[in-house]
């Protein structure tokens, strides 16, 4: 191990895909900035749409859309760094991290009599996201960046929950 210095002087910013899963799930592209070497910003964002069909729906062709999105702002507080090796970083960081997340609500009702089955569509489910923990960043080559996160995070008012968290991803480091 080479001595060890308080934050490296890695790259300040990177780009790539993030995951934090868990109880509830952030997910998405992701872009980090460093100012003046221990304090970033990172923000991490995602939409989707997927076709929503049970078995019934499937047999008939039919389905609806349904469709959501991600957006979260992590700042992060670089702890120790250290140089293994040459164009081989290490970083242990502590991170917060606040959001919101939403998800389009579609119920269905399947009568029998009938053979039918109707959609309707409840709205939004929007919840606010907050989570704390800490992580390491791995560095490889000086670019290519993979960051390891654990800690709690939840989500309310919607949808309540409040679990442990684990996470990781690539980036490219310049």
């Amino acid at each position: 191990v080479s001595s060890p210095s308080k934050f490296g002087d890695l790259g300040q910013n990177s780009i790539g895909v993030a995951l934090l899963g868990g109880s509830c799930g952030i997910y998405g592209l992701e872009y980090e900035r460093y100012f003046g070497g221990a304090f970033g910003l990172a923000f991490i964002g995602s939409g989707y749409a997927n076709e929503y069909a049970c078995e019934y729906a499937w047999d008939r062709g039919s389905g609806k859309y349904v469709g959501g999105f991600n957006f979260s702002v992590m700042p992060e507080l670089k702890l120790f760094h250290c140089e293994f090796a040459k164009g081989f970083d290490m970083t242990l960081f502590g991170w917060s991290l606040v959001g919101i997340t939403a998800q389009s609500d579609w119920s269905t009702d399947y009568n029998k009599e009938l053979d039918i089955l109707s959609y309707s569509w409840d709205g939004w489910k929007i919840n606010a996201v907050a989570g704390i923990g800490f992580g390491f960043d791995f560095v490889f080559a000086k670019h290519i960046s993979v960051p390891v996160q654990f800690g709690f995070i939840g989500q309310f008012p919607t949808t309540p929950i409040v679990g442990m968290c684990v996470g990781t991803g690539i980036r490219f480091v310049w």
